[in-house]
């Protein structure tokens, strides 16, 4: 499973599942959808025409700028369908948590869940 998710990521995502990656997963509503359509209009696209990874981190940086909580992250893995316990979710929090402050900078999760994947 996680391969598969890792070909998601490298492959890219279309502006649609970007959105709702971004509201089901992360929990950001993104306030105009319009708007998200001029953020990533801005953006390269890859040959298939999908956003990479990094353009998630671009929208963040554009509409959201508290970070990714404890309470966001935790709904991760279930909406992904990935099977984790609440403790190994928590340990992953704070592995990637680098400052400590309870909540996943843009470097902090974008960096951290390359990794991962």
């Amino acid at each position: 499973l996680l391969g598969q998710l890792r070909h998601v990521f490298l492959s890219g995502l279309p502006m649609s599942a970007m959105l709702q990656f971004l509201n089901d997963v992360l929990q950001v509503q993104v306030p105009d959808p319009t708007r998200l359509s001029s953020i990533l209009g801005r953006g390269k696209t890859n040959r298939y025409g999908l956003h990479s990874l990094c353009s998630i981190s671009v929208v963040l940086k554009r509409v959201y700028t508290p970070g990714v909580t404890f309470k966001m992250f935790k709904s991760l893995p279930a909406k992904m369908g990935i099977d984790v316990e609440e403790i190994n979710t928590q340990q992953i929090f704070q592995l990637l948590d680098k400052d400590n402050d309870n909540s996943l900078t843009l470097d902090e999760f974008v960096g951290g869940f390359s990794v991962l994947v």
